[in-house]
């Protein structure tokens, strides 16, 4: 099973002005339901989506998912306004508390989100 995580600065969005926060969260929405072919589990109570894969649909499915991830990290936009993004790996563990979890604005060297 995989899982991301995102949380956007939602506070800073609505002031600055500068995005619209329901346009940001489509193409969000879009890279992970659409192209990576994950489900939108639920928004914990902080405002952080999380996005699952139960089981992999083909063999190129965790290629779609690292491309959605990609395509993210990518855009001034999100990493402007990313406080979390995670990636998660249950390695075949049906327990969703197994996940590895890696940050991804830290590995990529492009910020640093909170691991919590």
């Amino acid at each position: 099973m995989w899982k991301v995580e995102v949380k956007l600065d939602e506070e800073k969005i609505r002031t600055k002005s500068e995005y619209n926060l329901d346009d940001m969260y489509a193409v969000i929405d879009k890279a992970f339901i659409e192209n990576a072919r994950m489900e939108r589990h639920f928004t914990e109570p902080d405002g952080t989506r999380i996005y699952i894969a139960p089981q992999p649909k083909n063999n190129d499915h965790y290629s779609m998912v690292l491309l959605a991830i990609t395509k993210c990290v990518k855009q001034k936009w999100f990493v402007d306004n990313a406080l979390k993004f995670l990636y998660g790996n249950s390695h075949g563990s049906d327990n969703p508390a197994d996940f590895s979890r890696e940050d991804i604005l830290e590995a990529w060297k492009v910020g640093k989100s909170a691991m919590v």
